[in-house]
């Protein structure tokens, strides 16, 4: 299901199937809305129109659990090992990835390890020069070279590091005006290459105890020093930063300009002590709502910006967005589709996406994405048909009975005291809530009443009361169109008038308010156009009641009220319902008419349809009165559904 919040704060709910599989559940249903009433795995999306990631208020329930557009990689995805501490991109678009035991390249479809086994070599970081070639470190030093054939070669550059210098590994690489910085926990290293990539210079500087790691913020280069503090690299000098001697016991994981104050001040984060504003030499604690995880336990990985905010990579606590006042954004973590709570390393994308290396694999995250996924973790179990809000209440009418979000279980629970058999359509009246099924029932306040119908069995499957009659309700069902008249009881909301001439046996499939006291039906292999004038406030009268009829074939029609008119696809051609009662061929939709497979107006007032490769895409009205398709990029059409609400 989808919700969308736009800039009046209105939200939209729809369900998304991710198959095109076609198992129908009811052939009842399936008459209703062909094309997109495939029932594959659904869930429920929610999706913020107008979310930013300025945006400083706090998460809301749904935002707490539901998950962002995560896809994620495995160990046996890529073939190497699960802890992935690093990740960069090259100016072709090729992601690259350090492991503990390996480097690996994807190129958005497949994997290809770049070390073999045989030479498995640990890779902990990569930085990229001027000219956008990239170096690694770790257990080896050196660059990407692509080959003539366009394949990638890892070039390695570490014979040209003395042995006394280079230890065991390199736990960090950096450029930066032509040079190369390495760091082991003995040395810092400069190295100068020549145009051909032969060593020019070579420049060490060693430690009196260990660095842990260096830091690259704009051309100046500053390494932590157990025991000491932080050091920044001033011409061929190492100089202690005045007032970090903390970070020579709570190593330093990330440094980079303070959000807001970029030309004077940084934001440092201590692993274990949290975060820390560096300005005009004084360190000062600056308090977050991350602080209280720190106190738990929860360390720091990572950070970078992200806009104007900043997005946190803990050890044990997943992924936060922060913004510059410390306030928390939003949360990310395995609950929501992260391969693990211990995050590594953040790395952004040229096309925006977030990468993140955790200890299990590696995600990348739509992380603007206004969509947010409810499945099986939420309580979404089933195929979803209809959506409702009854006061604050959020239901679901599903393949498998009637579900309402628990803002206490922060998940969707059964409601087993209404229908539990499949419902699909749900009406609110009010603060009442009208629940067809296997018996009609209104849902007042928390109290259940079923409705009287029909002795014939009869199964209701939708509701609905015309704008211009609120004192009738229509139900349609296996046996006819069930017709109502408001009750005046609190015990009675609804009196059984009988049903709707013309009907009788006849399963209703489909009903649409077409206004000015007119109705559409679809049942069987007819459309039923049921017209009784505006009634008002008047009391229902089944004589008024006139029915028109016309031969189609339900199983290949597709229907919708498209800006109040009623539209109807065979497959071949479109055509409208004119105001001299008849079906005329319809332009509107000629310029997309070929590739069109089904075409869909809900409650959200989107006009969009589905062509016959399955792709959805958006459509807008131009001057002629037409509906084109719109190109303009946005992430609502992959999610457009049948199914939806509007808050």
């Amino acid at each position: 299901m989808l919700i969308v919040k736009n800039e009046i704060d209105k939200i939209l709910y729809c369900t998304v199937s991710n198959s095109t599989g076609s198992t129908i559940v009811n052939s009842d249903y399936m008459a209703l809305r062909l094309s997109i009433t495939h029932f594959g795995r659904f869930f429920l999306m929610l999706l913020f129109l107008a979310f930013s990631a300025t945006n400083v208020s706090a998460q809301s329930v749904y935002e707490e659990i539901g998950r962002l557009p995560i896809t994620t990689y495995t160990a046996e995805d890529y073939g190497g090992d699960p802890l992935v501490r690093a990740a960069i991109q090259s100016k072709e678009g090729l992601m690259y990835f350090g492991t503990d035991f390996g480097l690996h390249e994807y190129d958005g479809v497949s994997w290809r390890s770049l070390f073999k086994n045989t030479e498995v070599q640990g890779i902990f970081g990569f930085a990229k020069d001027t000219k956008g070639r990239i170096f690694y470190a770790g257990r080896d030093f050196g660059y990407l070279e692509t080959s003539s054939t366009g394949e990638t070669k890892v070039i390695s550059l570490v014979e040209l590091i003395p042995e006394e210098l280079s230890g065991n590994d390199f736990f960090s690489v950096h450029c930066i005006n032509g040079y190369v910085f390495l760091q082991t926990r003995n040395h810092l290293i400069r190295v100068e290459l020549d145009a051909e990539l032969k060593l020019k210079s070579l420049k060490s500087w060693p430690t009196e105890t260990r660095f842990t790691r260096g830091y690259l913020v704009g051309d100046q280069y500053t390494v932590c020093q157990i025991e000491k503090g932080l050091f920044r690299l001033e011409g061929d000098d190492l100089q202690l930063l005045p007032n970090t001697a903390i970070f020579g016991k709570d190593p330093l994981a990330f440094m980079f300009p303070f959000p807001g104050k970029e030309d004077r001040a940084l934001l440092l984060g201590g692993r274990g002590t949290g975060f820390y504003s560096y300005e005009e030499n004084t360190l000062r604690p600056f308090a977050t709502e991350l602080d209280d995880l720190m106190e738990e336990g929860f360390q720091l990985n990572s950070a970078i910006r992200y806009k104007e905010n900043i997005l946190v990579g803990l050890s044990g606590s997943g992924l936060v967005m922060m913004s510059p006042q410390g306030k928390i954004l939003k949360k990310v973590a395995a609950a929501q589709g992260l391969p693990s709570n211990v995050v590594k390393g953040l790395f952004l994308d040229q096309t925006g996406g977030l990468w993140v290396t955790t200890e299990d694999g590696i995600a990348r995250i739509d992380i603007d994405s206004p969509i947010l996924r409810f499945g099986k973790e939420s309580g979404v179990t089933t195929g979803v048909n209809s959506i409702e809000k009854k006061g604050e209440e959020l239901y679901l009418a599903t393949t498998a009975g009637l579900i309402a979000f628990d803002p206490k279980a922060k998940s969707f629970q059964p409601r087993s005291e209404l229908n539990t058999g499949q419902v699909l359509n749900l009406w609110t009246d009010g603060t009442d809530l009208i629940i067809p099924g296997d018996q009609l029932q209104v849902l007042r306040g928390d109290r259940s009443i079923l409705l009287d119908g029909p002795e014939d069995g009869s199964r209701s499957f939708l509701a609905l009361i015309p704008k211009n009659s609120p004192n009738q309700l229509f139900v349609s069902s296996t046996s006819g169109l069930l017709v109502y008249q408001r009750g005046l009881s609190a015990e009675t909301p609804w009196e059984y008038i009988g049903k709707a001439p013309n009907t009788d046996k006849k399963s209703i499939a489909s009903i649409f308010d077409l206004g000015n006291g007119n109705l559409f039906l679809s049942s069987g292999l007819e459309l039923i156009i049921l017209s009784q004038g505006e009634l008002g406030l008047e009391t229902v009268n089944l004589n008024k009641i006139k029915i028109k009829s016309f031969d189609v074939d339900n199983l290949k029609t597709t229907y919708s009220m498209v800006d109040g008119e009623l539209f109807m696809f065979d497959g071949e051609k479109m055509q409208k319902y004119s105001e001299e009662e008849k079906f005329v061929t319809a332009e509107e939709f000629s310029a997309v008419e070929s590739e069109l497979f089904d075409f869909n107006q809900h409650k959200s007032g989107l006009v969009w349809y589905q062509s016959k490769d399955l792709k959805k895409h958006l459509l807008t009205r131009n001057s002629d009165g037409k509906y084109v398709k719109d190109e303009k990029p946005n992430a609502i059409t992959p999610y457009l559904s049948q199914v939806d609400f509007i808050d």
